[in-house]
């Protein structure tokens, strides 16, 4: 109910206490929101061509599924996120993930599969930003009454249940795309997880589900390009320089932003 807009029984609650409880399972739903949108990619790459058909497999694992990036402090990450409104930035920055994610798609030899993988562990982040950083309580906000239970229900994420989704995370791409894929895939998926629970901690100081939901997006469109990427490429001379000018060009800002090294004189 939390995940997906498929029916539930009437009555089903979703309070905080149960939502803790049910992300060890994030990872298989997510599996399955992944399978949905791999019979789109098979049925439309059958009649249109193949960048048509990762169009409509996105666009029906988002009618399934139905304001972070902005700001550079706490205060204002927070205050962008509880503001339904979206802006250009926003819209902008949707538009180009969209597209980055459906060329990558495209580009998969094997999508269909692929799909499914990225789906079910881009959901595993969620497992560690809930166990290593504290929900943040926001009396501001139009749920403070939710959120704020949320952050009290912390501990019901309990180290069986983050195994349980470990599990599942590690045994369907294991299964689906076999041994080289899947180490291709968790080291993805860990640098994007390791690098979000750092920016959680230093820079808004807290988890909030805007962010998780954030993460996850990422982490799905990380596995497609990491799966897409022609890594030979590297193998050639001066292949890594441009990779190195990258993590730099990343770095940096980060760096003058949280003032670790001092520049005085």
């Amino acid at each position: 109910m939390f995940l997906t807009r498929l029916p539930v029984p009437p009555g089903t609650d979703h309070h905080p206490r149960y939502l803790l409880r049910s992300t060890a399972y994030f990872p298989l739903i997510g599996a399955a929101v992944g399978l949905w949108g791999a019979v789109f990619f098979t049925a439309g790459a059958a009649l249109w061509p193949r960048p048509i058909a990762a169009g409509v497999s996105t666009l029906a694992t988002v009618w399934l599924t139905d304001g972070f990036g902005g700001g550079w402090g706490r205060a204002q990450i927070l205050r962008i996120m509880r503001d339904s409104r979206v802006g250009t930035y926003a819209l902008v920055g949707v538009a180009i993930l969209l597209h980055i994610k459906i060329t990558a798609m495209q580009s998969l030899p094997d999508a269909a599969s692929v799909i499914v993988v990225a789906h079910c562990v881009s959901r595993w982040p969620s497992l560690p930003l809930l166990t290593f950083c504290e929900y943040i309580e926001d009396d501001e906000h139009a749920k403070a009454g939710m959120y704020n239970v949320m952050a009290r229900c912390q501990p019901l994420l309990t180290w069986p249940r983050f195994l349980l989704g470990t599990l599942v995370s590690l045994a369907v791409p294991a299964l689906v795309l076999g041994a080289h894929g899947t180490l291709v895939v968790w080291a993805t998926t860990l640098v994007i997880t390791t690098s979000s629970i750092y920016y959680c901690r230093a820079i808004i100081q807290g988890v909030v589900g805007d962010y998780i939901g954030a993460t996850i997006v990422i982490t799905e469109i990380a596995v497609y390009l990491a799966l897409s990427a022609d890594w030979a490429a590297l193998a050639a001379e001066d292949g890594w320089r441009p990779i190195l000018v990258l993590l730099a060009a990343l770095v940096v800002p980060v760096v003058w932003g949280r003032r670790i090294v001092d520049f005085s004189c």
